[in-house]
């Protein structure tokens, strides 16, 4: 449940942190949109945007450690449908490793 929004749709997140990311507009009508990764006891607002958004689908990016969220808009037959694509870093940590070998 996130306040004053509805759910629209989700996909999975792939991500060591979070298990879905999803899609939710705002509920008094605006053109408001939130992207959000979620689990079942917290989440993430990625990105909010003044749009009023139709779908969402997920797809990990084989060469990087980002997530591809591809985001598609409502529109009336008669206006334009604002269709684009966000990159989410998931789950990067940063370590710092011990050589296993000394000159």
């Amino acid at each position: 449940m996130i306040a004053g929004y509805r759910f629209v749709s989700a996909g999975k997140a792939f991500s060591p942190d979070y298990a879905w990311v999803g899609l939710w507009n705002a509920d008094d009508g605006t053109a408001r949109s939130q992207v959000i990764a979620f689990t079942d006891q917290r989440h993430k607002v990625l990105a909010t945007l003044s749009f009023h958004l139709g779908g969402l689908s997920t797809l990990p990016s084989p060469d990087t450690p980002a997530l591809g969220i591809t985001i598609i808009g409502e529109s009336r037959a008669d206006g334009t449908v604002p269709w684009f694509q966000l990159q989410w870093r998931s789950g990067i940590r940063e370590t710092t490793a011990t050589p296993a070998w000394r000159p």
